[in-house]
């Protein structure tokens, strides 16, 4: 309630003034929120930000969540969570991936973060169907075009992010 308050009544601020407007106890309720829409989006679609993004738009959306992009400030500004982010990231990796892996660090996990929200609020006015459509049909697309050349399986972001903006769905 107090988030949509203060976007409705400050629109000029930046999403960083809006985050530094917050009082300590909802940064820290907003960041909790923001993992959970981190970790449930990253293990849908992971290894492409444009779809944890779509992911997170919808979760947001499904809460009532007006302004992404201050959530995951909030987090990315919480290092206690950024380093619990970063462990759990590492742990996975070691499961997934056979031999050596360059450990993900908090910092890492912050950029991430921050990319996420930041492309989730621009997604902001995509209706549920369009992120739907754009987390798993599109994703999966990408994926298979990769999987299918025998490459290396990493999404071409700038144009999947693109194509994603351009995303409306007829109703």
């Amino acid at each position: 309630m107090f988030e949509r308050l203060l976007a409705k009544f400050t629109p000029e601020l930046s999403p960083n003034d809006r985050y530094l407007a917050l009082s300590k106890e909802k940064r820290e309720d907003f960041s909790k929120t923001a993992m959970n829409l981190f970790v449930r989006s990253s293990m849908s679609a992971p290894g492409s930000i444009t779809a944890q993004a779509a992911l997170i738009a919808l979760y947001s959306q499904e809460m009532g969540v007006t302004d992404p992009e201050v959530l995951g400030l909030c987090l990315a500004n919480d290092k206690e969570r950024l380093d619990h982010l970063a462990t759990k990231a590492n742990n996975i990796h070691a499961v997934r991936e056979k031999g050596p892996k360059t450990p993900v660090t908090p910092a890492e996990v912050e950029g991430i973060v921050k990319d996420d929200f930041m492309i989730a609020e621009s997604f902001m006015d995509h209706t549920p169907e369009e992120l739907q459509y754009i987390a798993t049909t599109m994703y999966r697309g990408y994926l298979s075009k990769l999987t299918n050349r025998g490459g290396n399986v990493r999404i071409d972001e700038n144009a999947y992010y693109r194509r994603a903006l351009g995303i409306h769905i007829k109703a």
